[in-house]
């Protein structure tokens, strides 16, 4: 029986046909590709030609129909108020005015000089600045010397004072208990030694050292006093100048978030609130206005009772007496200091008009302000060319300057005199 051929091929290297038979059995599978490409080319063909065009269009648009039925148009919230589903889409070619951005969202002033591979100590120093740290260095070496009278032995080390270098090590400190959770946790399993402590705990201070230093911060000489108008003032220096440099490092984007946020306390404090559905039944309510794309807390004031929300407005704007409707003039104090920059700005272009210009003054609470332009509230019997404008112009008007009676034109209004200038 003769053996049945091999399917393999092979050709040697020394082979003096070498390469003739590579470049036979190349056009061969050529050949058997294009054989293969033209009877798939004649299946679909043909399977084009059985299939009408109108059939598909038909699938195509049941298909089309089965998705969008999918996918409801609208929702409807608890109070049955109608949402749509797809964003709503502005015919207007052109942005209006007051959506044009003029900021960018990112890092300002000096800031700026942060780069994305920047020490988080470094970014630290910038929101819990040199002037916060002087303020905790004064007061707590103050309260220290205090304590420190009453002990026999002075020079221990747990009775000394505080330099900048420890200060950071016990923020640190608090850091790394509100890394591990462990906020509530005694002081003693902290410093525990039989294993169930933490070792990093150990090597930052004693824990004599640190339960003495917890005792000792907050300026209390007059802390009865500055309670009566500011329940918070244990920390509102500290907290205000906090905001102000959050505002400092960061411009946010068109995206703002006012809203209240809670944070768990377990102190003793007269103004925190008791939920008891939440996980930190007691917290610390503080009204904050965000980025609600980063997150970056851009503003806000701790909530210490009823009369706390719209403390920065006028008394007109605190009209309103009913709770449900105070609960907005956190929203309209939060929401000034966004419009604050914007107002100065625009306070300081001399093309506004003189009416603008006072209520922009008003909403900024500027009483004594320099350069005012002239009052209009005496009138010509006859009228007269105004005194600023060009002789060519030939422009009349009833309206004169109330402090030297110099005509002025309602285009003029919004300039001083040169008459009133000389004398000021």
């Amino acid at each position: 029986m003769d053996p049945q051929p091999s399917t393999s091929k092979a050709v040697k290297f020394s082979d003096p046909n070498y390469e003739e038979q590579l470049l036979k059995w190349y056009d061969e599978s050529l050949s058997d590709f294009s054989d293969i490409q033209d009877e798939c080319n004649e299946e679909f063909h043909i399977n084009t030609i059985q299939s009408p065009k109108k059939k598909d269009g038909v699938d195509e648009g049941n298909r089309q129909e089965d998705i969008d039925e999918e996918v409801p148009t609208y929702y409807y919230g608890k109070s049955r108020f109608k949402w749509s589903s797809k964003p709503a889409v502005s015919n207007r070619g052109r942005r209006l005015q007051e959506n044009i951005v003029v900021h960018l969202p990112g890092l300002r002033s000096s800031a700026k000089v942060l780069e994305r591979k920047a020490s988080p100590l470094k970014i630290w120093e910038f929101i819990f600045t040199e002037e916060i740290c002087n303020i905790v260095l004064q007061w707590t070496n103050h309260k220290i010397i205090e304590e420190r009278a009453r002990y026999k032995t002075q020079n221990s080390a747990t009775l000394k004072d505080l330099n900048k270098t420890e200060l950071y090590e016990f923020f640190g400190f608090l850091a790394y208990t509100a890394l591990f959770k462990s906020n509530n946790e005694c002081i003693h399993t902290l410093f525990a030694t039989d294993g169930t402590g933490r070792e990093i705990i150990r090597c930052i201070m004693s824990k004599e050292r640190f339960a003495f230093l917890l005792t000792c911060f907050g300026n209390a000489d007059d802390r009865i006093m500055r309670r009566l108008s500011d329940p918070a003032a244990v920390i509102s220096q500290i907290f205000d100048l906090f905001v102000q440099n959050c505002q400092d490092c960061y411009t946010i984007g068109t995206s703002v978030c006012t809203d209240e946020m809670l944070v768990g306390l377990r102190g003793r404090c007269k103004f925190k609130m008791y939920i008891p559905n939440k996980p930190d039944k007691y917290r610390l309510k503080i009204m904050c206005c965000t980025d609600a794309r980063t997150g970056y807390f851009y503003s806000g004031y701790i909530y210490t009772g009823r009369d706390s929300d719209g403390r920065g407005l006028p008394n007109e704007d605190k009209k309103y007496k009913n709770p449900q409707i105070e609960r907005s003039d956190f929203i309209k104090e939060l929401a000034l200091q966004l419009v604050t920059p914007h107002l100065q700005r625009r306070s300081s272009n001399t093309f506004i008009s003189r009416k603008l210009r006072l209520s922009i003054f008003e909403i900024l609470g500027k009483d004594n302000i320099e350069n005012i332009p002239p009052t209009r509230v005496e009138k010509l019997e006859k009228r007269k060319n105004c005194s600023l404008c060009p002789y060519q112009k030939k422009r009349r008007t009833a309206y004169v300057c109330f402090d030297c009676q110099s005509p002025i034109c309602l285009e003029c209004a919004k300039k001083l005199c040169p008459e009133c200038a000389s004398s000021s």
